[in-house]
């Protein structure tokens, strides 16, 4: 048995296995954990070098991953489609005309496709 001269860490490891079967299987936050066991980083890093437990890194970001949703446009009506087009056609033309100043200006260079 691993654990039996190491009295703090066997605690920990029965704390995370009851914390596990409390969020039923879900991933056990490290911050939880030691803040439930009261004990510290070191004990736990004891059982992650003896390969009792393992540390997966998750990212978690308060932003939503929206890449993947796509919305449809709404229909527009006959001006709506026109204004939309020339509003395109101005943003066009004033982006290839900021490109071109900063060309003449000779600091930076923009190759456009």
């Amino acid at each position: 048995n691993k654990l039996s001269k190491a009295p703090k860490q066997e605690e920990l490891l029965l704390k995370f296995l009851q914390l596990n079967q409390d969020l039923s299987g879900k991933s056990v936050i490290k911050k939880k954990l030691l803040s439930d066991s009261n004990l510290s980083a070191s004990v736990l890093k004891g059982l992650i070098d003896k390969n009792i437990l393992e540390i997966e890194n998750i990212e978690d970001s308060r932003i939503k991953d929206v890449s993947n949703i796509s919305k449809k446009m709404p229909n527009l009506s006959d001006f709506q489609s026109t204004a939309l087009k020339k509003l395109i056609t101005i943003l066009k033309m004033e982006l290839v005309y900021y490109f071109m100043e900063l060309q003449e200006v000779g600091k930076l260079k923009f190759i456009s496709s």
